[in-house]
């Protein structure tokens, strides 16, 4: 039977006790045994406890009807008849309920006898969610995608150690900051996952880290979860405030999808907004700058005497990083292609370009190359560590580009050193100017001029903006 029919039933005076039906952990309704609770599901469906007055209704961690689960959370007290509880899913003989208390979520199976519904499935949200999601998106288009994170400090070993945070292999220890929510202070943990990925989460704990507020299922209620194994490799979340609102911002480096998660007075974080950065079809020149000037110089063509690289010049690291390890190219080691140990990645070095241009206004020309960097591909963790620049050098008498040295790394002091993959040199009025784009496509984001004191940026362009909507029942994994 499916819930509207039940419903009617009700309607028309049948009595309905625990009946109730929305998507289990599996198709069969019999599996327990996940760590996910309904992974991906937005929705609960409200309900009562029924039975004898004040009669308890324990919350139990883990479902005895399916087999065992990995870490199993431990028992959560129990609510009371006349409770009123969220419904998340059923398994078996019991429904996995979450219970709004004055000072905390409590959450467990329970049985399925105990639980009247009350009314329709629907997605949980904070007061004033499409404000806040609308917040949100100015800010992020403000910051160019990024939004200031609320400081933080280490907590000690101990504190680490006591609630089994931050103690995984090469993980640093975890961060806090204490926030205030709905009038109640509070400490927002963010964990670092340790390994080479070093994906972060955040939990919320009581002002003095006495005792942990989040939920034990907390995971499982996070947009990214798309109900699928390892859908949290690529978690990159941020504490920050929003209209006075503490939330958290996931938003993983070089992708383009963010969700934002309101902290409720309970300790809860509840998925609030979706959405993605998308492309403009026009480039906006950025505040502070001069528009005229920037439009005029996207619109030049490359400095004239920039070309292919002559067969004499090359990339050439007088010293290679410390994990760098070259890759055997026809049996040779490659001088441009390397393998990061420390992050199981794969690095490349390009010349893209090389000519004679006066960089620093000196009224004299050198032989300048642009140099591209990548460092990505990882076989490990997540996958989704990257690392990007490009930068201009000068070459040496022997043709050689060497963006390590002492002259090079001087000249590229303040410009961008991660985020970028790709530009060109122009000219204007006789000075020379670096556009860069973060992209192969040659969407200029920034164009900076070099002076006499080095590199400056003159130009700033927004090639995409960010649009977000308030969390709906379709909202799992990337943002749609």
């Amino acid at each position: 039977m499916d819930f509207a029919w039940r419903r009617a039933l009700a309607l028309l005076g049948m009595v309905v006790v625990g009946l109730w039906s929305f998507p289990c952990l599996a198709q069969d309704g019999t599996d327990c045994s996940l760590d996910d609770i309904a992974g991906g599901q937005r929705t609960v469906t409200p309900a009562v406890v029924i039975g004898a007055p004040a009669e308890h209704l324990a919350l139990k961690g883990a479902n005895p009807a399916g087999e065992q689960v990995f870490d199993a959370p431990p028992d959560d007290g129990y609510v009371i008849t006349g409770d009123h509880v969220d419904l998340v899913t059923r398994c078996g003989n019991l429904t996995y309920v979450r219970f709004h208390g004055k000072h905390k979520v409590s959450t467990g199976w329970a049985e399925t006898s105990r639980l009247h519904v009350t009314g329709s499935p629907y997605v949980p949200l904070p007061p004033g969610a499409p404000e806040l999601c609308k917040a949100a998106q100015d800010m992020l288009d403000a910051g160019d995608g990024t939004i200031e994170a609320v400081p933080t400090v280490p907590v000690t070993d101990a504190i680490a150690k006591k609630f089994g945070i931050g103690q995984y292999p090469n993980a640093s220890l975890p961060a806090v900051a204490g926030v205030t929510s709905g009038g109640r202070r509070m400490v927002v943990a963010l964990i670092d996952s340790g390994g080479t990925a070093h994906s972060t989460e955040a939990m919320v704990f009581t002002p003095g880290m006495e005792a942990r507020l989040s939920p034990f299922d907390m995971d499982s209620r996070r947009i990214e979860n798309n109900g699928e194994s390892g859908w949290d490799f690529s978690l990159y979340e941020s504490l920050v405030m929003v209209r006075g609102q503490p939330m958290i911002l996931e938003k993983a480096p070089h992708q383009t999808h963010v969700t934002f998660a309101a902290i409720d007075a309970s300790g809860d974080i509840v998925p609030t907004c979706s959405g993605a950065q998308v492309s403009t079809p026009q480039p906006a020149v950025e505040a502070g700058f001069d528009g005229a000037m920037c439009r005029t110089l996207l619109a030049s063509g490359p400095a004239a005497s920039m070309g292919p690289p002559s067969a004499s010049e090359s990339i050439f690291l007088a010293k290679v990083p410390k994990y760098f390890e070259a890759k055997l190219i026809d049996g040779q080691p490659s001088g441009t292609e390397f393998k990061n140990r420390g992050r199981a990645s794969e690095v490349s070095y390009g010349l893209v370009a090389t000519g004679n241009v006066d960089l620093d206004g000196s009224g004299h020309t050198r032989r300048v190359g642009l140099v591209s960097y990548f460092d990505g591909d990882s076989t490990a963790g997540d996958g989704t560590y990257q690392e990007s620049w490009f930068l201009p050098v000068y070459l040496d008498a022997q043709g050689r580009a060497d963006p390590g040295s002492a002259e090079n790394q001087a000249l590229a002091q303040g410009l961008p050193s991660d985020g970028m993959r790709g530009g060109r040199l122009v000219t204007y009025q006789n000075a020379a100017y670096l556009e860069l784009s973060p992209d192969e496509d040659d969407r200029i984001t920034e164009i900076w001029k070099f002076e006499a004191k080095g590199p400056r940026k003159v130009c700033g362009f927004r090639q995409a903006k960010f649009e977000l909507h308030v969390v709906t029942a379709e909202d799992h994994g990337p943002p749609r």
